[in-house]
């Protein structure tokens, strides 16, 4: 029997299989970046944990622009560079938590919840031949938590951790980070929903 998940493989370009890209090359050396990011802010460096956290965020959009303008998007990518990213964000988040500067666990719940559920939407629709992009709501999400996680930073690496203004401010971010969180998983699970009626649709009506 043929696997079909095979077969759809098989059926790629060649360009989407490689994987020594210039873009993928950076995303790889982004989640080398990470693990200098989670040691620096486990030993309490903050000031090069921004740093560190600041290049990932840019090495986010330079392998993005490089891999389209270079024709280099390829399979590996897709699900590399998204992975880097959570790994970066997420990971940011969880090690916050102990430093008292209101990331409360679940806050952390709510992100990796959402994240492990719109990953399995988009890996299921996908290998359904169901296209399911990211859209400005997952861009806007992805946005606040990078501005957070950096304020937050900032904010320790600058000694303003009791500062009334700073946690007022920290505070606003959390809970907008957090609710266009939960709004982005919300609208990217009607998406999928929607997409799989109208495919259902489809294949009854031929």
């Amino acid at each position: 029997m043929n696997n079909p998940h095979v077969n759809a493989a098989v059926q790629l370009p060649q360009r989407h299989l490689r994987f020594s890209t210039l873009a993928n090359k950076i995303t790889v050396a982004r989640l080398a970046v990470a693990v200098l990011l989670f040691v620096a802010m486990e030993f309490g460096w903050w000031r090069s944990a921004l740093l560190l956290f600041a290049l990932a965020i840019a090495s986010d959009a330079i392998d993005g622009y490089l891999a389209r303008k270079r024709n280099e998007v390829t399979a590996i990518g897709r699900i590399l560079d998204p992975f880097a990213d959570k790994i970066v964000v997420v990971g940011a988040f969880v090690l916050l938590i102990p430093e008292e500067v209101g990331v409360q666990p679940w806050m952390v719940v709510i992100i990796i919840a959402r994240e492990l559920l719109i990953s399995s939407i988009r890996g299921f629709l996908e290998s359904v031949r169901v296209p399911f992009g990211a859209d400005i709501g997952g861009k806007i999400k992805m946005v606040l938590q990078s501005l957070c996680v950096a304020w937050i930073l900032l904010v320790l690496g600058a000694g303003l951790r009791t500062t009334v203004w700073a946690s007022y401010i920290t505070l606003a971010l959390l809970w907008t980070t957090v609710l266009a969180t939960l709004l982005s998983g919300l609208n990217y699970f009607f998406r999928a929903t929607a997409l799989l009626r109208g495919a259902g649709a489809s294949a009854a009506a031929a």
